[in-house]
């Protein structure tokens, strides 16, 4: 099975150096790793910021494991300063419906270390991509699962 989400860290100066792309909805995109830092703070080294960011998509694992049966979660990725690039997933039995957008919700305020208010509490979703994709839940999981172990190894 190709991996459904690809998440890529580039050691750079926190700018355009997380890769991202989900098969069959984006491109690879590119996002800033600037807030995991400094939440990871104080860190010795690269890795704690790739530890961050597992930890991060960790928190999606448990919140998608959560979700009852015609459920809607946000889950961001790219947080910015002025909005926040995110997934809008749609639980359809053992499903998951899948869009990627923006909210206007700024970046500075989405907790790293704790997101869940955000999994709950965007209302502007808004999608230029015109389409979703819909994947088995447990084969998403698995996707997400591998991208967790291979930033912390």
């Amino acid at each position: 099975m190709d991996d459904i989400i690809q998440i890529d860290i580039i050691e750079k100066d926190g700018h355009d150096d997380l890769k991202f792309s989900i098969k069959d909805l984006t491109a690879n995109l590119s996002f800033d790793t600037y807030y995991f830092g400094i939440a990871a703070e104080p860190f010795e080294d690269f890795q704690d910021v790739k530890n961050c960011i597992a930890d991060f998509i960790k928190q999606w694992v448990t919140q998608i494991e959560k979700m009852q049966d015609g459920q809607t979660k946000y889950f961001p990725i790219d947080i910015s300063d002025q909005y926040t690039g995110c997934l809008k997933i749609d639980k359809q039995s053992n499903k998951l419906k899948i869009a990627y957008g923006t909210s206007r919700q700024e970046g500075w305020g989405v907790n790293i270390n704790d997101p869940s208010h955000y999994f709950d509490n965007v209302t502007d979703f808004r999608s230029d991509i015109p389409k979703t994709i819909v994947v088995p839940q447990a084969d998403f999981l698995t996707s997400l699962k591998k991208q967790i172990y291979e930033l912390t190894n």
